[in-house]
């Protein structure tokens, strides 16, 4: 059985990138804010507000 390794996103607020992207996916989340609302990732120190954008354009282009 394979480990499933879960990649941190936000440190500040311990947000996984799996939780970002599910976030994303369900609430036809379109911008940082909306994901920072939504889960708090991005909310604090914004060095990981790059990567949710990022996350953001993947998943809108996944469509």
């Amino acid at each position: 059985m394979s480990e499933v390794r879960r990649e941190i996103l936000c440190r500040c607020c311990f947000v996984f990138e799996d939780t970002v992207r599910e976030v994303i996916q369900e609430n036809e989340l379109t911008t940082v804010d909306q994901v920072s609302y939504h889960c708090n990732a991005g909310s604090r120190c914004g060095g990981c507000r790059k990567k949710i954008a990022e996350l953001i354009e993947e998943e809108l282009t996944d469509e």
